[in-house]
């Protein structure tokens, strides 16, 4: 149970599956929200703009960030998402990114191949990988902005930051989906999210590859199907009997 100004009203023919991955989206919408806002060197409007926008990462989140630069901001500049999972990478291209297979081509050889060597202005960390910092210093052009959306990164001494510090980089770091509320108190990230579903700017439903009928199919997804080379999201239905 929730306060009835925390939900939003589905109006158009959008399914339960489709409409869950609101929240994501909107964690994705905040993100974005706090990368426009704060200010740094290379910016979408000004003197100095973003030309290429490299994500890391093609899962769930990966894959709405690419949906959101195309779809919903317009950006015509390149995008890139790099990852090791050829479906999800396949997904990323028909939702207009240019893609790099990591198990093909290194990400510091293919950032300067497609940038021309003038590294990006944007980096969003959506995978979670500390090896993305040891990178970081060859993909990234000096004072760009890096959003640490990604969660979990392990395994990597502190001291790899020391040559990201010599970039002087602005770090943008998103947690969550707030945005503020309109006047009857709902939510604001959130009915963008779902507008931007309903509208299909963000194709919700390419990215539901598997739906479990109960919380009994939480183990099997997350020991088993979730490293299947095919799952891109899983959603279980809490159905009413």
């Amino acid at each position: 149970a929730v306060p009835a100004a925390n939900a939003v009203k589905i109006t158009s023919d959008l399914t339960f599956l489709e409409a869950a991955l609101a929240e994501p989206l909107g964690c994705i919408l905040h993100a974005a929200q706090m990368l426009e806002k704060t200010p740094a060197r290379y910016t979408f409007e000004g003197e100095r703009r973003i030309c290429t926008i490299l994500i890391c990462g093609s899962g769930p989140a990966g894959l709405l960030f690419t949906q959101y630069f195309r779809n919903v901001r317009g950006f015509e500049g390149q995008v890139i998402v790099a990852d090791v999972q050829e479906r999800k990478l396949e997904l990323a291209k028909e939702f207009g990114a240019v893609t790099v297979n990591l198990r093909q081509q290194p990400l510091i050889e293919a950032v300067r191949d497609l940038t021309g060597g003038q590294r990006v202005e944007c980096l969003i960390d959506a995978c979670g990988s500390a090896a993305l910092f040891e990178q970081v210093p060859w993909i990234l052009r000096k004072q760009g902005t890096f959003v640490l959306y990604g969660h979990g990164h392990c395994g990597k001494d502190i001291g790899i930051l020391n040559l990201v510090q010599f970039l002087e980089p602005v770090l943008v770091s998103p947690i969550g989906a707030s945005g503020g509320f309109d006047a009857n108190g709902s939510p604001l990230t959130y009915r963008r999210a779902v507008d931007a579903i309903s509208s299909k700017k963000v194709d919700a439903k390419s990215m539901i590859t598997h739906a479990y009928p109960g919380l009994e199919s939480v183990q099997k997804a997350l020991s088993e199907d979730c490293r299947e080379p095919g799952y891109v999201k899983g959603i279980v239905q809490m159905l009413k009997g």
